[in-house]
């Protein structure tokens, strides 16, 4: 229909996007990717923040370089996504599923994650494990007009993300296209709350 023009080559649209969430496609080497006709891949902001973050990344040459994919164009996200799961962890996948039937109930899916246990909860986890001699730890998220600020699940450390900060982010890590944080209203939510967040 389209094509996308990056300075790492041209999308064509519609196409797949293939999610490498820490810059690798799991079970997949960028060459065989390239082969099949993946033209974008898909790298999270938030995940790389936390581990090895992007002062690390930039200093060896930007993402395509770090991950090895220099011919090809990469996307990254704002972490919006990943900040309502955090602060969700163990409810139900998407804002405003409540209403979501459950596996079985009229042929309705469930909305739940069917990862195990411990990689569900992992980012309680690394909350949890901060501070076992000290008090308890703070929520997961908190949420201002400023941003968010939350527990990495890989030290159990604070860190902030703001519409401001995500964007030097995606910047430091060089992506091609770029997604400023958004808000992530529930699907039952009413026309004036969704209009101010749009």
């Amino acid at each position: 229909v389209g094509r996308l023009h990056t300075p790492h080559g041209t999308v064509e649209t519609p196409g797949f996007v293939v999610v490498g969430t820490n810059g690798a496609v799991k079970f997949v080497d960028h060459h065989a990717a390239d082969a099949a006709g993946m033209e974008l891949m898909f790298s999270n902001t938030l995940h790389l923040e936390v581990h090895p973050g992007p002062a690390a990344v930039e200093a060896a040459g930007g993402l395509h370089k770090f991950i090895g994919r220099e011919s090809r164009p990469l996307i990254t996200d704002s972490g919006g996504f990943q900040i309502f799961s955090f602060a969700h962890r163990g409810q139900r996948a998407m804002p405003g599923a409540e209403e979501a039937k459950e596996d079985g109930e009229n042929g309705g899916a469930s909305l739940k994650s069917s990862r195990p246990f411990p990689a569900r909860h992992k980012y309680e986890v690394a909350a949890a494990s901060s501070s076992r001699d000290g008090p308890p730890p703070p929520p997961r998220v908190r949420v201002s007009e400023d941003g968010a600020s939350f527990r990495s699940y890989r030290d159990g450390r604070m860190l902030h993300l703001s519409p401001e900060s995500t964007v030097r982010s995606q910047k430091a890590l060089g992506a091609d296209i770029i997604i400023p944080l958004d808000d992530l209203p529930g699907a039952s939510t009413a026309a004036a709350p969704l209009e101010e967040s749009v």
